[in-house]
């Protein structure tokens, strides 16, 4: 298987070489349902338990090349700046709760991909899941969605576990069974983030027959040992890690869709994710 009240950063005296950021609510973000107070709230709330969330402002800033005002938050090894093309994704993006990605994302002159980077950046800002649709190119290519739950920060196996139902139940209802255990395979295999160096979920070896497909055995990792490996990863980093580190700097806890051929099914998974884990109720 991977508010705060609007405010304008006024910047007159650089206008020259720095553009004046606005800075929205989350409801520019996501549904209208987030500019409620409650919402707005809850984003505050993200904010104070876990410090190294980095504020919408700075999310802006970093994706047109500026330093961010709170330092740590971007990083010269990790690419951040959008061009034109990406750009116009990444506001898609914003109003729809996940990022569309030619392949990963990837431009080799930057070593990196500067749109996944920034969009994990501002799932983070908004405390949600990060959501990717990996659009695969050439004729061997491979359409998958991501959905890394590390912007939740979590400091406690439990604060998990409403998100891994989601997620396993999606894989039920809407990939089919070959399909599904093809998404539990992806989801164990190491994966980075291109250009980030961010610490990776390991493989497993516990693999099981789940199928068979013209003869031949389809393995793939059975969901609890892929459970016990997001619970692995998680623990890698102490607590005081994903309540103050960048988020570059925290590992990916991701589950695996494979729609290889289904583009459609791929953006519906997406979709769905986004609205449903947007629904569970959570600390931080």
């Amino acid at each position: 298987m991977r508010a705060a009240l609007a405010r304008t950063t006024t910047t007159a005296f650089l206008s020259p070489i720095l553009p004046t950021y606005t800075t929205t609510s989350a409801a520019s973000f996501s549904s209208s349902s987030s500019s409620s107070p409650n919402a707005r709230a809850n984003l505050l709330r993200r904010h104070a338990l876990a410090k190294g969330r980095p504020s919408l402002d700075d999310v802006e800033r970093l994706s047109h090349g500026q330093a961010a005002k709170k330092r740590g938050t971007g990083s010269r090894n990790i690419c951040h700046r959008l061009n034109e093309m990406e750009r116009k994704e990444f506001d898609l993006a914003k109003k729809m709760g996940f990022v569309q990605l030619r392949g990963t994302g990837y431009r080799r002159e930057r070593k990196g991909s500067p749109l996944a980077n920034i969009h994990r950046q501002l799932c983070d800002a908004l405390g949600r899941p990060c959501i990717e649709v990996h659009r695969g190119l050439g004729t061997d290519a491979t359409d998958e969605v991501v959905v890394d739950l590390s912007p939740y920060r979590p400091v406690g196996p439990v604060e998990l576990d409403a998100a891994w139902e989601v997620c396993v139940s999606l894989e039920k209802e809407l990939l089919p069974p070959t399909e599904a255990a093809a998404a539990v395979c992806a989801a164990a295999a190491p994966t980075e983030v291109e250009g980030e160096g961010v610490p990776a979920a390991a493989a497993f070896s516990a693999l099981e027959v789940v199928a068979e497909e013209g003869g031949e055995e389809v393995a793939a990792l059975s969901l609890p040992a892929l459970r016990a490996q997001w619970e692995q990863t998680r623990q890698s980093f102490e607590e005081d890690d994903w309540e103050k580190k960048p988020i570059w700097d925290l590992p990916v806890l991701s589950y695996v869709y494979d729609c290889t051929g289904d583009r459609a099914l791929a953006k519906k998974i997406a979709q769905e994710a986004h609205a449903r884990l947007a629904k569970l109720k959570r600390k931080r």
